[in-house]
């Protein structure tokens, strides 16, 4: 089993996707929100704003499809709009299951 390091920081650092890859996953509208500019540094030049452009337009929350950015390093995916953390028909498991879902090579 492979070791996971999840670090949590108030600080925006920057980051290269080859060493440390990148999972983005909110609701569509939330991800709609989001100005490149804020997450460039995190995706280290690695992808231009047109792409994330794109690669939003092509999440849909009701597939659970991840969208590669960069290779397989760099991931924006979509929760399902019912998603809730709170009832079991609104499936609250969509989260975890994103999250295994993805699978990172890492130098």
């Amino acid at each position: 089993m492979a070791n996971v390091n999840l670090i949590y920081s108030t600080q925006v650092k920057d980051n290269d996707p080859r060493q440390h890859p990148v999972l983005i996953i909110g609701q569509l509208k939330n991800l709609n929100r989001i100005k490149f500019d804020d997450i460039k540094c995190k995706l280290g030049g690695r992808v231009s704003e047109e792409d994330f452009k794109f690669a939003v337009k092509r999440c849909s929350g009701s597939q659970n499809d991840p969208v590669n950015l960069y290779l397989n390093q760099a991931t924006l995916a979509a929760l399902p709009d019912q998603a809730s953390r709170h009832n079991a028909p609104s499936r609250p498991h969509a989260l975890t299951k994103l999250v295994k879902s993805e699978t990172f090579d890492v130098d």
